[in-house]
């Protein structure tokens, strides 16, 4: 899977959750990337991917590659941050990574088995309501959990929501 059809997945997952939120209007959440790997924010940003998620992308030499400038410029920019000298020369650093990142990137390619679910602010729990979501037609109850021991709501995979 590639960004261009990442969006299309963004798209589906944000109109299931609309719809969710519309049946469930006390429904508080938003939805993450996750797998036993990890997990992340929705977006279609490569490089927050690569920065909290890596292992959303198939592995490959272009991933290698791109983990490790990802790597460097959150270094340089925590450099640029503490150090108010180098300022100039670690932005052009930075700048520079950046484009080399953004030439590779198109060739990533996402773990199709990665799934969409829905977090909750641990403030806002409303164990009744996703108790109800578990076997909401709309949830993908062959992944989610059908059991009070657990809050997990999964919309579906990237391939299912493609």
């Amino acid at each position: 899977m590639n960004t261009t059809e990442l969006k299309f997945v963004i798209d589906n997952a944000t109109a299931l959750f609309a719809g969710l939120k519309e049946k469930y209007p006390a429904l508080a959440g938003y939805l993450v990337y996750s797998s036993p790997h990890g997990q992340c924010n929705l977006t279609t940003d490569l490089f927050e991917i690569l920065k909290a998620f890596p292992a959303m992308i198939v592995a490959s030499s272009q991933k290698e590659k791109s983990v490790a400038l990802v790597q460097s410029i959150v270094s340089l920019e925590k450099e640029k941050k503490d150090n108010v000298n180098a300022k100039e020369t670690v932005a052009d650093k930075i700048k520079q990574l950046k484009n080399d990142l953004s030439q590779m990137i198109d060739e990533l390619v996402l773990r199709d088995d990665t799934f969409v679910e829905i977090r909750f602010d641990e403030k806002k729990i409303n164990l009744p309501l996703i108790y109800e979501l578990q076997k909401d037609e709309l949830v993908a109850r062959v992944h989610t959990p059908q059991t009070k021991a657990s809050i997990r709501i999964v919309l579906g995979t990237l391939r299912d929501l493609q």
